[in-house]
């Protein structure tokens, strides 16, 4: 699995869970893995951290994420950021 991303099968979606120096950070549910994967990427580039480098079966979600649903992602995860 990728740390951080969990699948609900009542939902159909997937989550982004992401916590750093003791404060949790939450995301609205995504509804593929690869959103919910570029999400924690986006969240560990920015605090620089490097888990999920160290995770090869990241990278094939990282890898197929089309860009729509990137910028998407990206300005989630800026709105939440500026909080």
């Amino acid at each position: 699995g990728i740390r951080g991303v969990s699948y609900y099968a009542k939902g159909d979606i997937y989550k982004c869970d992401f916590a750093f120096s003791k404060k949790r950070y939450y995301f609205p549910e995504f509804k593929t893995i690869e959103e919910a994967v570029y999400c924690r990427k986006l969240m560990e580039d920015h605090f620089n951290l490097t888990v999920m480098s160290k995770n090869p079966s990241a990278d094939k979600y990282l890898e197929s994420i089309k860009d729509e649903d990137k910028r998407k992602v990206e300005g989630i995860v800026d709105k939440i950021l500026r909080k």
